[in-house]
C-alpha cells in the first residue's frame, strides 16, 4: 500500500486553493483605479453627486473586494484603462485652466469662500483679501452680463470689513453687527456701496459686517455666538438680522445651537481637499451646465431693451402662504433659532432688531408673471411668519418689501432697477434704499437713546 506524505506548504495549498487564486494584487488595484476615476468624475461633475461621500466610499470598497474575487473580463479591464486615461487628461487640463481660467469664471465669492474647517458647517472668506476688477452676476449667461467693477476686502477673520472696522470693533466695540447672508454682504456690489459701508460712511455707525453667504438663520446664530466675545457685545450693540424671503426656509437647520469648533487635522484635511476641488474651472462649468439644464433662468425683457433675470427656485419660494410655511419641514427649527437668538440676546444684554429682504422675485412679480400690480402677491408667507415670531420674542422688526415696492415702481418709470438685472442681489440703488429704511425705521432712535446713555456716563 502506497503512502503518501503531504508537506505543510501543500497542505495549505490544497485546503485553500480558491483563496490563494481570489487574492490577486493586481486586480485589486485595478478596481482602485476604477474606483479612484469614478471618484474624480464625480468630484468634476460629470457624475451628480446623489449620495453622501460615506456611502460613496462604502461602494467603492466594495468594487474593489469584487474585483479581488471575482476576476474582470477583458470589457472591465479595458474600460478602467480607458477611464484612467481620461481621468489623467482632466487634471492636467483642469492644473492647466485654472491660471486662466479664474478671472473669467470666478468673482470674489467663488475664489475666496470655503468650508471653515473649524466646524466645516460654516463658510469663511479667505482672511486679508483686496480684490479690484470686473464681476458681473450670479445669473448672467455668456450672452447677456452686466459688468461692473467691484472692490472687495476681507479681514483676518474672513469678513467682509476694512481694518479699520476690524480694529474698531477690538479696540472698543462695534455699533451696529450686520448680520445675515449674501443679502447682508453686499453681494456684487463695491465694499462702500453695500448696505454695511454706508451704515459705516452714511451715517457714522462703527459697522461690522458679520453676513457670509451660503448661510441660513442657523448659521448667522452660530456666527454670531462664535464672534460675540471677540466684538464686545454689549448694552450698547444693536444687532441688524438681515433674513432673506428667497431661502431661509430652505436652508439647512441644525439641532444644537451651540457652536462646536474642532481642531482635528484629518477634518481639515478633507475640507482641504474640497475646497480645491470646488475651484476646478471643469467642475464649474459642468456645474453651471448641470443647474442651467435643471433650472434655467427666467428672462424677461423690459421696455428699455434690458433683461430682468429671475431665479426659478425663488419663484416658489416666496409663492408659499402663512400655512405653507408653518407646514415646512424646517418651520419648527426656523422658531427655536428665533427663540434662542432672543435668549442669547438677553444673556449678553444686547438688542437684536430683524429685517426680512424681499427677493426679486417679489418686487418685479407683474414682470415676471405679466399680471397688473393690483393682482401680484403681496407680503410672502415668510415675511408674515418671521413677523409673528418676532412680535412674540418682542424683537423689533422690518419687512423691507413694501419699501422697495413703492421705491421699484418709481425707478422703473425712470428705466431704473434696484437689483442688478443678472443677479440676485441688491445694485447700489438698493444697497443705499435698504441702509436708509432701516436706519430711518429701526436704528436712528437707538442711536440716539446711545448717545444720551454714553454722555450721561461721561
Amino acid at each position: 500500500m502506497k503512502v503518501m506524505t503531504v508537506t505543510q506548504s501543500q497542505s495549505r495549498e490544497v485546503g485553500y486553493p480558491r483563496l490563494a487564486s481570489c487574492l490577486s494584487l493586481k486586480r485589486f488595484s485595478i478596481g482602485v483605479i476604477f474606483c479612484l476615476t469614478l471618484l474624480a468624475l464625480s468630484g468634476y461633475g460629470f457624475i451628480p453627486e446623489l449620495f453622501a461621500n460615506r456611502y460613496i466610499f462604502l461602494a467603492c470598497a466594495a468594487i474593489c473586494l469584487t474585483f479581488m474575487m471575482i476576476k474582470p473580463g477583458v470589457i472591465v479591464v479595458r474600460t478602467t484603462v480607458v477611464l484612467a486615461s481620461l481621468l489623467v487628461s482632466l487634471v492636467l487640463l483642469d492644473l492647466a485652466l485654472r491660471p486662466v481660467m479664474y478671472p473669467r469664471l470666478f468673482g470674489p465669492p467663488q475664489l475666496f469662500m470655503y468650508r471653515w474647517p473649524a466646524m466645516p458647517e460654516l463658510w469663511r472668506y479667505k482672511p486679508n483679501v483686496f480684490f479690484g476688477g470686473v464681476v458681473y452676476g450670479d445669473l448672467a449667461s455668456r450672452e447677456y452680463q452686466e459688468r461692473r467693477y467691484e472692490i472687495f476686502q476681507t479681514d483676518s477673520y474672513g469678513f467682509r470689513n476694512t481694518p479699520a472696522q476690524e480694529r474698531q470693533a477690538g479696540e472698543a466695540h462695534a455699533d451696529l453687527i450686520l448680520l445675515g447672508d449674501s443679502f447682508g454682504v453686499g453681494v456684487g456690489t463695491t465694499q462702500a456701496k453695500t448696505w454695511g459701508g454706508l451704515f459705516e460712511n452714511k451715517y457714522g455707525l462703527h459697522t461690522y459686517n458679520l453676513s457670509m453667504p451660503g448661510s441660513g438663520p442657523w448659521h448667522e446664530l452660530i456666527n454670531l455666538k462664535i464672534a460675540c466675545e471677540r466684538l464686545r457685545c454689549g448694552e450698547n450693540t444693536t444687532v441688524l438680522w438681515a433674513l432673506f424671503s428667497g431661502n431661509d426656509l430652505q436652508d439647512e437647520i441644525y439641532d444644537d445651537m451651540e457652536p462646536a469648533l474642532s481642531n482635528n487635522p484629518i477634518q481639515s484635511f478633507f475640507v482641504d481637499a474640497a475646497t480645491f476641488r470646488n475651484m476646478s474651472p471643469i467642475r464649474e462649468i459642468t456645474d453651471k451646465l448641470f443647474i442651467r439644464t435643471h433650472s434655467t433662468p427666467i428672462t424677461k425683457s423690459l421696455p428699455n431693451g434690458k433683461r430682468l433675470i429671475f431665479r426659478p427656485r425663488y419663484v416658489k419660494a416666496v409663492q408659499l402662504d402663512l400655512d405653507q410655511v408653518r407646514q415646512h419641514p424646517h418651520y419648527q427649527k426656523v422658531v427655536a433659532v428665533v427663540d434662542e437668538m432672543k435668549r442669547f440676546a438677553d444673556a449678553r444684554h444686547f438688542s437684536v432688531v430683524v429685517v426680512v429682504a424681499p427677493a426679486k422675485e417679489e418686487i418685479y412679480s407683474s414682470i415676471l408673471t405679466g399680471q397688473s400690480e393690483a393682482d401680484a402677491k403681496g407680503t410672502s408667507g415668510f415675511a408674515t411668519a418671521i413677523e409673528e415670531l418676532c412680535r412674540q420674542n418682542r424683537l423689533p422688526y422690518l419687512d423691507l418689501r413694501p419699501v422697495f415696492a413703492h421705491e421699484a415702481k418709481k425707478q422703473l418709470a425712470l428705466g431704473n432697477l434696484l437689483w442688478w438685472s443678472d443677479d440676485t442681489h441688491w445694485n447700489e440703488r438698493g444697497n443705499e434704499l435698504a441702509a436708509d429704511a432701516v436706519y430711518d425705521q429701526l436704528l436712528s432712535h437707538r442711536r440716539s437713546d446711545s448717545l444720551t446713555l454714553s454722555s450721561a456716563v461721561q
